[in-house]
């Protein structure tokens, strides 16, 4: 059972679009390390099939809880009888005032992960509220968060908020290009199955490059073009439209949209 103090466990909220990745990612660790775990969502669909206690009646404390529901949903959470040492939240917009707020006497941290997270490639920017008194089980947390992927440790808590709209929802942009290169090359005559992997593989690669080198995304552009050739030529389309900016637009849209998630969430932060 979970009210067995002598074990540390893990309690995870919500097994949704993102929810459900972070659990693939890190629930193996948590298990390799004895570690119970419970997994707790309103859809019992969901729940089917995890490697997890789904028993609605398990206890509902936990060394550390995972909160991945929607923010909209912050303020029936907080309802729950839940309560946890640490509670490691990737709500979009709820600050750590309302999570400290609904958790008085825990630990908390925000991340805001992306789904690649669930193969252990993920980027997730991670805010750890100052404690005075940190968890003993910090170290051993953070471990664990790590397996979806690296780390970026922001010591201002707004840039959580800013980085959902770079990298939480960067896939989805990614995605967005992808499926009009796969479609562009359908259209050229490659079988279907053949325009995915080119184009997989292709951004799988360039993303290589900017991890790898220390030169700027133009400057690598521009290796790729030679003068009045392929490229250059579809990059001149490209910039016709404006692409670039329209990504910028969007990305600090999704941004602000976080901070306007806090304050049309009834209670959280008034």
């Amino acid at each position: 059972m979970l009210d067995d103090t002598s074990l540390a466990s893990c309690i995870y909220i919500g097994i949704g679009h993102m929810g459900r990745p972070v659990f693939e990612a890190t629930n193996r660790y948590f298990l390799g390390n004895g570690w119970r775990i419970l997994a707790v969502d309103r859809d019992p669909e969901k729940l089917k099939g995890l490697p997890a206690m789904t028993d609605a009646r398990a206890p509902r404390h936990g060394t550390l809880a995972i909160v991945g529901i929607r923010p909209q949903d912050f303020p029936a959470l907080r309802e729950e009888a839940i309560t946890a040492e640490v509670i490691v939240s990737m709500m979009a917009g709820i600050s750590g005032d309302s999570l400290q707020a609904a958790f008085p006497d825990a630990q908390i941290i925000r991340i805001i992960p992306n789904t690649p997270c669930a193969f252990g490639v993920g980027m997730t920017p991670i805010y750890v509220r100052p404690r005075a008194k940190p968890s003993a089980r910090i170290s051993e947390i953070l471990t664990g968060i790590g397996c979806m992927g690296p780390l970026l440790h922001v010591a201002q808590e707004d840039m959580i908020d800013k980085a959902t709209g770079v990298s939480a929802g960067g896939p989805a942009y990614c995605m967005h290009v992808a499926g009009a290169m796969i479609a562009a090359a359908e259209s050229m005559g490659f079988a279907p199955s053949d325009a995915r992997l080119l184009v997989a593989q292709t951004l799988r690669g360039s993303a290589e490059l900017l991890l790898r080198t220390d030169r700027a995304p133009e400057q690598l552009a521009r290796e790729v073009m030679t003068p009045n050739g392929t490229t250059e030529r579809g990059i001149e389309a490209l910039c016709q439209h404006d692409v670039a900016k329209s990504i910028h637009e969007a990305l600090l849209a999704a941004s602000q949209r976080a901070s306007d998630l806090s304050a049309s969430v009834v209670g959280v932060d008034r």
